[in-house]
């Protein structure tokens, strides 16, 4: 095995677009859909498919994310960080869920549709990430400051 083929396996992400896919625990359908995927992209767009996807993922997830608290009537947005692990699970779940609402024949073709919109800072996924991050900077002020004790 190549140096490279070991760099490509050894990722986290691809782990989690596979497990992703996975709907109602049929593997086989996820492990072809994977496939075709990796296929597609190869001879499509000619790139190395497993940096492609890590680098939609890595366009796409959030840094921070915001809990919801109520205080009496009021509604606040609280920012907090949150695992690289939970940003690209996220990121992901954007993707697919983008993948579905489009209006291509097949799923492989809706996929690397909203890809290459993501690549062009474009599509639904690159939106949403744009709208958490509007939303905790509107309200970084809500943040809890440990006071420094002199």
């Amino acid at each position: 095995m190549k140096k490279k083929e070991i760099i490509n396996r050894s990722s986290n992400i691809i782990p989690l677009f596979y497990g992703c896919l996975i709907r109602n625990g049929n593997k086989l359908r996820a492990h072809k859909i994977f496939i075709e995927l990796l296929i597609e992209l190869k001879y499509q767009l000619h790139v190395n498919p497993f940096f492609f996807i890590e680098s939609i993922v890595h366009k796409t997830r959030p840094l921070m994310h915001y809990k919801v608290k109520k205080k009496g009537k009021r509604i606040q947005y609280i920012p907090t960080l949150i695992t690289t692990r939970r940003s690209c699970m996220l990121a992901i779940k954007w993707l697919l869920i983008a993948a579905h609402l489009r209006s291509e024949k097949t799923f492989i073709q809706k996929l690397i549709a909203e890809m290459l919109l993501i690549q062009s800072h474009q599509g639904y996924s690159y939106k949403k990430q744009r709208e958490i991050y509007r939303i905790v900077l509107n309200n970084r002020s809500v943040t809890s400051h440990r006071r420094r004790r002199h």
